[in-house]
């Protein structure tokens, strides 16, 4: 190594991510969070105990207004369960203005957007683990 590499190595800042968040690598893929990861492999654990029966991950929808586009919704996850109904679960550590605003929209087409059974969930960190909340209910 040089003098000139050694001083670039030394006074280069390691870049800080945008939200001060880790973004773990697991199975070759780049996670937004700690918490997507440790919830996908919570997931995985049901898949493999029979729980349910496939996941999938970032799962894009259209938003849109007066059948013109506004941006796409990627959704962390849709679960698949046994029964064949849908879960469609999103989960977040730190909520930006941005987040707010395209989940309020995401919210407001989710029925139109997802089979008629389809539920909702906000998954958000909690003192013991995760804390799952149900935002819509199609099961009734």
């Amino acid at each position: 190594m040089t003098l000139s590499q050694y001083r670039q190595m030394v006074t280069q800042k390691k870049k800080r991510n945008k939200y001060g968040n880790n973004r773990p690598v697991y199975e070759g893929r780049t996670w937004d969070s700690d918490l997507e990861l440790k919830y996908y492999q919570h997931l995985q654990l049901r898949k493999k105990a029979g729980e349910i029966k496939d996941v999938f991950l970032q799962v894009g929808m259209d938003l849109t207004v007066d059948d013109q586009k506004v941006c796409t919704y990627f959704i962390d996850f849709v679960v698949k369960e046994n029964d064949d109904k849908l879960s469609y679960i999103e989960v977040k550590g730190k909520e930006t203005k941005e987040w707010k605003i395209k989940w309020k929209h995401f919210q407001i087409k989710f029925r139109e957007l997802t089979p008629p059974d389809s539920n909702l969930f906000l998954v958000k960190k909690s003192r013991y683990g995760f804390n799952s909340e149900k935002i819509i209910d199609r099961e009734n």
